[in-house]
């Protein structure tokens, strides 16, 4: 009796092993998923609304826009007096994204290209927020938001997170609060960005990681930098080079609009 009891008393603690053992590597596998509604600048205002979506769970995160199987603005032409105005959405098959593995101080975000650019692949450095948390409270969807506000890269954010969801991730670059930021917009209201779905338990097959397709130009952070300050000048010489041979375009870098969501860097 005593050795029938001593048996069934290792079977449990093998079950309950294995119960645990699966229901770690179950949760381990299991990441939120955010739709969110995007604005980005614009030429001083908002664009039109952006389809993104981030997916996180506490090891890493990835923040997905302008794919092409995203729903996206569509392609239009304006006339405003002499000038017109062609809006085109550029999308690829990867994307645009923002990549954190939170294990390591460098984060890796990608560009879509265009007709004329090439996408790029950047690894940018992991920098840290100073957040102020203050009293503001309001709900979001079902849940309560806290409010916070800092600066990055030269524009001032505000902030609202929900400490309810304990992931320290959120849309684009912004991170580092106690929990997942649901909204946030920047002081001129160029940026806006807020959740419209949240979906929890999601199993991601695919492992959350930086994706690429050999297509891009490769940057380090300080040679992002430069590309950025050049940008307008690089743009134009791409066009020329693509024009037909004996082809002449009256094109200043001044004519191009360029409105990044970060001007400054450190």
């Amino acid at each position: 009796m005593d050795n029938k009891f001593k048996i069934d008393q290792i079977i449990i603690v093998i079950i309950l092993f294995f119960y645990s053992y699966n229901s770690h590597a179950q949760e381990s596998n299991n990441s939120i998923k955010v739709v969110y509604k995007y604005h980005v600048p614009n030429n001083g205002k908002m664009s039109d609304e952006i389809y993104s979506q981030l997916t996180a769970n506490n090891e890493h995160s990835i923040f997905i826009s302008e794919r092409d199987d995203f729903p996206k603005p569509e392609n239009r032409i304006t006339q405003d007096g002499n000038s017109i105005s062609i809006k085109v959405t550029e999308s690829d098959e990867i994307g645009c994204y923002v990549y954190r593995n939170f294990s390591k101080d460098s984060i890796v975000f990608r560009e879509v290209g265009s007709k004329f650019m090439n996408a790029i692949l950047v690894v940018d450095h992991w920098k840290e927020i100073s957040w102020d948390i203050s009293e503001g409270k309001k709900k979001i969807g079902k849940y309560e938001c806290q409010k916070a506000s800092g600066n990055f890269r030269g524009r001032i954010y505000t902030a609202w997170f929900a400490s309810d969801i304990p992931i320290s991730s959120g849309p684009w670059k912004l991170f580092g609060l106690p929990g997942l930021i649901l909204e946030a917009y920047d002081s001129n209201m160029e940026f806006y960005v807020v959740a419209s779905e949240i979906i929890f338990n999601v199993k991601t097959d695919v492992e959350i990681k930086a994706v690429y397709n050999n297509n891009e130009t490769k940057f380090n952070y300080e040679e992002f930098k430069l590309y950025r300050k050049n940008y307008k000048e690089e743009y134009v010489k791409s066009i020329k080079a693509k024009l037909p041979r004996g082809a002449n375009l009256n094109l200043k870098p001044s004519d191009i609009k360029n409105s990044p969501i970060e001007s400054e860097f450190e």
